[in-house]
Parts: structure tokens; C-alpha cells; sequence
């Protein structure tokens, strides 16, 4: 299953960017994060990039079986060592771009345990 990055709005004419599946299902999870990051003041540029990051992070976890909450360290070491070809042209990526998904998903981690989940 494959995941993008959608724009929706609300009532009120507020954009925003969620995270779907390849039949446009809302990642709850995800979209609570980053309904949590916009309430942060995040710019929707930094929001989009934040969903990629987990929609990469998502179809890591599909192609596995795996629900996040499922996940160990070793798992996270390993979708860190898969970075290669998970995204874009599979030329080795580097360090900073590695961080930035390693910073992302820490930071959705740490989100979900904040919260009680």
C-alpha cells in the first residue's frame, strides 16, 4: 500500500495536510500529529514534508505488516538503514536527509507517548 500527502480545508476555509492510503483513507494517527504540529504554529510547508516523512514511514511499515505501535528500536534502525530505497532515485542519501526522517518519526513517536498512547 502506498501513502501521499493530501490538502483538505475545513469549514472554515483553514487548509491543512493529511496523510492517505492508496483508497484516499485518512491515517488517523498521522493526521492527529500533525493536527497536533499545525496547533504548534508549523507552517503547511513544513507539514506537507512531515506527512511524506511518515507516508514513507507508513509504506516502510505495510510492506512489513507491521502497526506502528508495533515498532522496536531495532525496526527503527532498520527503516533507517532502508532510507536508501525507500525514497527518490536510490542513490545513497545523506546524512542530514537521513536525520530529518529519523526527526520526524521520533518526533511523532514522542507525540503518541506524550498523549498516553
Amino acid at each position: 500500500m502506498n501513502f501521499s500527502t493530501e490538502k483538505t480545508s475545513d469549514e472554515t476555509g483553514k487548509w491543512s495536510v493529511v496523510l492517505v492510503d492508496s483508497e484516499l483513507n485518512i491515517v488517523e494517527e498521522v493526521a492527529l500529529y500533525s493536527n497536533h504540529l499545525e496547533i504548534r504554529g508549523l507552517s503547511p510547508n513544513t507539514l506537507d514534508s512531515y506527512c511524506r516523512d511518515m507516508g514513507v514511514f507508513f509504506s516502510w511499515l505495510n510492506k512489513r505488516n507491521m502497526k506502528f505501535y508495533d515498532v522496536t528500536k531495532r525496526d527503527i534502525i532498520s527503516f533507517m538503514g532502508n532510507i536508501n530505497n525507500l525514497v527518490g532515485n536510490k542513490k545513497s542519501k545523506s546524512p542530514r536527509t537521513i536525520n530529518k526522517y529519523l526527526s520526524t518519526v521520533s518526533s511523532f513517536y514522542n507525540y503518541y507517548e506524550g498523549i498516553g498512547g
